[in-house]
């Protein structure tokens, strides 16, 4: 009787030391993408957003701009809706991410720098130059280095 008795104990212990060990969680690159798929938006009223063109300050003419990043690695913009001309973001478009999860590799093989402070604020700086059409013939416009400062919405 002792025997079974240690033996179902051992049975016991060894069918709960088998729980709950094999979920470690997210990876860190689940992790960065969950934080990056939201709308993150221009809002004027916060002096922490804003958007730079060669180091220039443009946010008052391309106002209350929005990006949704999906967790599929696809971005929808509102960039139809703003009175400009052209602008270095289309519509939408899918990207990569980079191993270090620093970069984007949108589709159109430009890469953008990416940087989430407190998960509350989306940094994005690129170098938009005439490799890339998106400006639908109006690139002088919107040729350069550009930093885009967002919150989340």
């Amino acid at each position: 009787m002792k025997y079974i008795l240690s033996a179902l104990l051992i049975v016991s212990l060894l069918a709960f030391a088998g729980c709950g060990g094999d979920d470690d969680g997210p990876s860190a690159r689940e992790e960065f993408i969950n934080d990056l798929a939201q709308t993150w938006w221009i809002d004027q009223s916060d002096e922490s957003v804003s958007i730079q063109l060669d180091g220039q300050e443009v946010t008052s003419i391309f106002a209350d701009f929005e990006i949704t990043i999906n967790t599929d690695l696809t971005y929808t913009t509102n960039s139809d809706i703003l009175a400009v001309e052209s602008f270095p973001w289309p519509q939408s478009g899918s990207f990569t991410l980079t191993g270090d999860l620093k970069e984007l590799v949108r589709d159109d093989g430009l890469i953008i720098n990416v940087e989430l402070t407190d998960e509350t604020l989306l940094s994005l700086s690129f170098i938009y130059d005439s490799g890339f059409d998106n400006a639908g013939g109006r690139q002088q416009a919107v040729l350069g280095t550009w930093l885009f400062v967002m919150k989340k919405r």
